[in-house]
């Protein structure tokens, strides 16, 4: 499973999972402790690394999408995304901010 805010991200890892025939469930969202929106600040530039997540979204939307800025997306627990799945590792990339991850 790979999880990214960023629609061009998920777009990617999807290519290359294809490209491979590897099996890839590709979500895009953001991990959160509790179920909301957000918004990706891309306006630093093709940096990804220098994009920041602004949450809640600054506009809200129901599950259908609609309403829904290029740059929204769903914040979702980990709990509720991996339902009943076996986990044998998860791998982190959270930018500078892995302090506020481990607590």
């Amino acid at each position: 499973m790979a999880i990214d805010p960023s629609a061009s991200k998920i777009e990617f890892v999807t290519n290359v999972a294809t490209h491979n025939r590897v099996p890839l469930d590709a979500i895009q969202a953001g991990l959160g402790d509790s179920e909301s929106t957000g918004t990706l600040d891309t306006s630093a530039g093709d940096h990804a690394g220098a994009w920041k997540v602004e949450a809640p979204a600054t506009m809200k939307y129901g599950g259908n999408g609609q309403n829904m800025k290029q740059n929204d997306f769903n914040i979702r627990t980990l709990d509720n995304m991996l339902g009943t799945r076996e986990v044998g590792l998860i791998h982190l990339d959270v930018e500078g901010v892995a302090a506020q991850w481990s607590m």
